[in-house]
């Protein structure tokens, strides 16, 4: 059943937890418990001992390592969870008038509207109370079945919030489809405006379509839209779409959102088309305020519309895709089809010039001054890299010569290391641009901005100036720091520390002015067995600036290649702690736990437990608090006693101690990784303490224990 749409009812049998995917509780139907996790948080949370139904795709996040576990329901509908009845419930204060009499007062697991009532200790005396008797109706929740209430304006749906039963009416301004996800259509009234989540099967309608929808709110990537059922969405007329109105770029916002709206500005970019089939522009309006307008695949709209430079006049809708819960950001216009965009000017047409391929650029003298060039790119003469960086943002044209591979510092091939005699920045290349070889002279226009903290360079082009000889690394007598920063140095000492995380490593090398710490990046193709503890070694690379999450926050040294690294092994041939590499005989087993006869010790003297190890989700640690358990999870966060994972149930600390208190500065967010230890108390809670550098595993992409510690 894994990925299919599913319904499951039964009484809830554990208090909810908080996870950072959503709110988590198991309910069982007398056959056993399943997990359900809500992507969205509900009014009140379901209590323990409540029944309820849910509804939604069946999913798996399997922690034991066999593929067999891990099952749940993923309810991302408010409407899709429903508590049922209790067969004797208390008497409430509602109508109990039953429009259908039945014999049944039991309740079942079928889809329970919420205006059934639920059996009552008295009969209902008619199926059409008195209006002198019956109480007056509430106006919300609404609930389904009964007559549809008058609607109210989008205005006061938007005000009441996610969550809020509401019944609107509104004008389609754009077809199904064109504003994002396949199934929503935007409505308009007289006061604001709204997405409509259509339920599957429903009637498309037409531009102009009249739509009464009466549903839950629901805000996923901060826009906001109502969700009816089949039976609760109807055209009730038609009426001309409203007019469009004119926006400035700093006015995108939750006042205009779902808005049909016009708004000019110049193509700051080529157009392109994501892997969805969503055509992207980037423009600037007259106030020099970026925005972004998208086209969907049914727009028809093509990334050959106008070339960078252009003046372009968008009619669309108003939309949201925030990049984290409560952010008033993410605001793009949708345009619906290609009428919405009009070219009001051409871009300029460039200056003629030779290309490269067609007059060969002359190597530069060493000492020699690059003559300015200016031109149409807006970026000015081109600069030394140490006064873009100290320019800090704006269009920049540099030169220098490319000093890394691409696919040092990540798979995608498009970072690059440029320096020249001042400095060393990060450029990101354009995307399918063939990235420039170590020792290539470049020059690279483009935007200067910032990375994860670091100066970077989004490159709108990149210019290939021929072969060129690579910087001569400078000696490093102390750590390196922010002067440092990108350029190739070269550092000796003797190696007092290696820890191994899967494909990456970090050594510590003791200098006569310090410890420099060395990352080894699985780019660089350079084992971890390279460096010895209590050895002697050179090393030569890139200074970068820590992870802005990293708790260590010296800057380090990357290697570029395995020529990079020249070791030469302690005088006795053996690590610093007497071993010759490897972690004291121990191999890492399934799920991270070390292959060790019982009692035996680890490499470091520490003792290993004889009792027996368990799998547990992170949910359960508290019943088995003094036992050793085995767990695994993605790291959210990492801390100064060791990293907190979260594995779909809950989240929890690991407490490192020992010799696996080394392996911290390792770890990295995002990373997957298993863990064997102790549950031990903390606070209000219990932590997962992992003394043995073994004990804790990286995962790799199909599941395998990577090991993580080279003695």
């Amino acid at each position: 059943l894994e990925g299919r749409f599913v319904a499951a009812g039964g009484i809830v049998v554990e208090a909810p937890t908080i996870l950072t995917t959503g709110l988590s509780f198991q309910v069982d139907d007398g056959s056993g418990p399943i997990r359900v996790v809500l992507s969205f948080t509900p009014p009140a949370a379901p209590a323990r001992g409540q029944v309820v139904q849910v509804v939604g795709p069946l999913g798996q996040r399997d922690t034991s390592g066999t593929g067999l576990a891990g099952y749940r329901v993923l309810v991302t509908d408010p409407s899709q969870l429903v508590a049922v009845p209790a067969p004797t419930p208390a008497p409430t204060l509602e109508p109990a008038p039953t429009p259908v009499p039945t014999a049944s007062s039991s309740p079942t697991f079928e889809p329970i509207p919420t205006s059934t009532p639920g059996p009552t200790s008295s009969p209902s005396p008619t199926h059409t109370p008195a209006p002198s008797t019956s109480p007056a109706p509430t106006p919300t929740p609404i609930p389904s079945g009964s007559p549809t209430p008058a609607p109210i304006t989008i205005a006061a749906a938007r005000a009441a919030g996610a969550g809020a039963r509401v019944v609107v009416e509104g004008v389609v301004t754009a077809e199904v489809g064109r504003i994002g996800h396949p199934a929503l259509v935007p409505i308009q009234d007289a006061t604001a405006a709204l997405a409509v989540r259509l339920p599957t099967g429903a009637a498309q309608p037409p531009r102009g379509a009249v739509l009464r929808v009466s549903g839950l709110l629901a805000d996923p990537y901060g826009q906001l839209e109502v969700r009816p059922t089949s039976a609760n969405v109807s055209i009730v007329d038609t009426r001309a779409v409203p007019d469009p109105i004119p926006v400035a770029a700093r006015s995108l916002g939750e006042s205009v959102e779902t808005r049909l709206v016009v708004i000019e500005g110049t193509l700051d970019a080529r157009a392109t088309r994501e892997a969805s089939g969503d055509v992207v522009l980037r423009l600037i309006d007259s106030s020099g305020a970026p925005f972004q307008a998208r086209g969907s695949r049914d727009s028809g709209l093509e990334p050959t519309l106008a070339r960078p430079g252009a003046r372009l006049r968008l009619t669309g809708i108003v939309g949201q895709r925030a990049p984290r819960k409560g952010a008033l950001e993410g605001y793009r216009v949708w345009a619906r089809d290609g009428l919405d965009v009009t070219v009001l000017a051409e871009a300029p047409t460039p200056t003629p010039k030779p290309t490269p391929t067609l007059r060969p650029t002359p190597t530069p003298k060493p000492g020699a001054t690059p003559k300015p060039t200016g031109g149409p790119g807006s970026a000015g003469p081109t600069i030394s890299i140490q006064a873009a960086v100290r320019q800090a943002v704006g269009k920049v044209r540099v030169e220098g010569v490319v000093t890394i591979p691409a696919t040092l510092l990540d798979a995608t091939g498009r970072r690059v290391i440029v320096q020249d005699r001042s400095a060393a920045v990060e450029i990101l290349l354009p995307t399918g641009v063939t990235a420039p070889r170590p020792g290539a002279r470049v020059r690279a226009v483009g935007d200067m901005g910032t990375a994860y903290g670091a100066p970077r360079i989004r490159a709108l082009t990149i210019e290939d100036l021929g072969a060129a000889s690579l910087p001569a690394p400078h000696a490093l007598a102390a750590a390196p720091g922010t002067a440092d920063e990108g350029e190739v140095v070269r550092v000796d000492g003797t190696v007092v520390d290696v820890h191994r995380l899967g494909d990456r490593w970090r050594a510590e090398l003791k200098t006569g002015h310090g410890t420099v710490v060395i990352a080894g990046l699985a780019g660089a193709g350079i084992p971890a067995s390279t460096l010895l503890e209590g050895g002697h070694a050179t090393v030569t690379g890139v200074v970068r600036r820590p992870h802005p999450a990293a708790t260590d926050r010296r800057f380090a040294i990357v290697p570029r290649w395995p020529d990079d690294v020249r070791a030469t092994p302690a005088t006795n041939g053996a690590g610093a702690n007497g071993s010759s590499g490897s972690a004291g005989g121990m191999v890492s087993g399934p799920g991270g736990s070390a292959s060790r006869p019982p009692g035996s010790t680890t490499g470091h003297g520490a003792p290993v437990a004889s009792r027996s190890v368990v799998d547990v989700d992170l949910v359960e640690l508290g019943g088995h608090l003094g036992g050793r358990v085995r767990v695994g999870g993605l790291v959210v966060s990492v801390g100064p006693n060791g990293p907190t994972i979260d594995d779909g149930t809950a989240t929890s600390d690991l407490r490192l101690t020992g010799d696996a208190a080394g392996l911290r500065a390792l770890l990295e967010v995002g990373d997957a990784i298993g863990a064997t230890g102790s549950v031990v108390a903390a606070g209000a809670g219990t932590v997962v303490e992992v003394a043995a550098a073994a004990d804790l595993v990286r995962l790799g992409d199909l599941g395998e224990a990577l090991p993580m510690v080279l003695a």
